[in-house]
């Protein structure tokens, strides 16, 4: 049977922002990314689809690759599922906290943005971080699946041009014109597809400065791994070559405008996922 070190799950190629950190300052970690094509984005979903989606994907994961720490790399999942699979499954989970506390402490306007998917920046979860954390700041949320698919389609180009950039920094332009108008110095990218456009956000608001929770993550996963596997590989890693597999759910059917919004499997997306460091990709069946 095959085993790994570390799995990273999310609904698509965003928690890849969360494996690419993880492996960079982790190199010697056996990893597997699942990316949940099939119910992209779950930003979407209800809170008892995603329970109940997580649990079956946990649960077929740790079946077939007995990982030793799981990390949801999706913001809006964590906030949902982390204390269901908590309590079927004996293995430490990481979850992905938008980075509240670190923004509003940073903040010397105390004027924060959150930007995340509508879903999300909804959550009595997200009420809460507010008010223990961000209490003495204006707090400005902006919700945008578009952002998701507009990351799903940098990331097909990973390595090379990117396709649509005009009109995608356009529209990025006006997505985070909120924060611009509130004078918001601080911005928490509140989805770990998020990331995935850095570049653009800094460029279309270099007043601001962007924060998310990679470096937290990183930190928790490589303090559990001392706990978990004493004397294998930690930051730094060992001297070997470790393996990268990369599996994904067949993604739903669309056409036309529509499959703009959707994750497709093809060629240029296997292509720019051996690029980003993966040695086999697999269906999830």
């Amino acid at each position: 049977m095959s085993t790994c070190d570390v799995l990273v799950m999310d609904s698509g190629s965003g928690g890849l922002s969360i494996w690419q950190a993880l492996t960079a300052t982790m190199p010697a970690l056996e990893t597997v990314y699942l990316a949940d094509f099939n119910h992209y984005p779950y930003g979407e979903q209800t809170e008892a689809a995603l329970i109940d989606r997580l649990r079956h994907l946990v649960g077929r994961c740790v079946e077939m690759w007995q990982p030793k720490i799981v990390v949801i790399a999706c913001n809006t999942a964590s906030t949902v599922v982390l204390d269901a699979l908590r309590a079927q499954f004996p293995l430490p989970f990481v979850g992905v906290v938008p980075a509240i506390k670190v923004a509003a402490a940073a903040s010397r306007q105390h004027r924060i943005g959150l930007l995340a998917t509508p879903g999300t920046i909804k959550r009595s979860y997200i009420d809460r971080l507010v008010e223990q954390f961000a209490a003495h700041c204006t707090v400005v949320r902006v919700g945008s699946s578009e952002l998701v698919h507009m990351a799903e389609r940098r990331i097909r180009n990973w390595g090379g041009e990117s396709v649509q950039q005009q009109d995608d920094a356009e529209q990025l332009t006006a997505i985070i014109e909120p924060f611009r108008e509130a004078a918001c110095d601080q911005v928490v990218l509140g989805c770990t597809h998020f990331p995935l456009l850095r570049a653009e956000f800094e460029k279309a608001l270099p007043e601001a400065a962007w924060v998310d929770s990679t470096a937290a993550i990183c930190r928790r996963v490589n303090a559990l791994w001392a706990e978990v596997a004493t004397g294998e590989a930690g930051l730094g890693g060992q001297e070997r070559r470790a393996h990268h597999v990369l599996l994904y759910t067949e993604p739903k059917p669309a056409a036309g405008a529509d499959r703009q919004r959707i994750a497709v499997v093809d060629e240029q997306w296997r292509a720019a996922m051996r690029r980003m460091g993966f040695d086999s990709i697999e269906r999830f069946k």
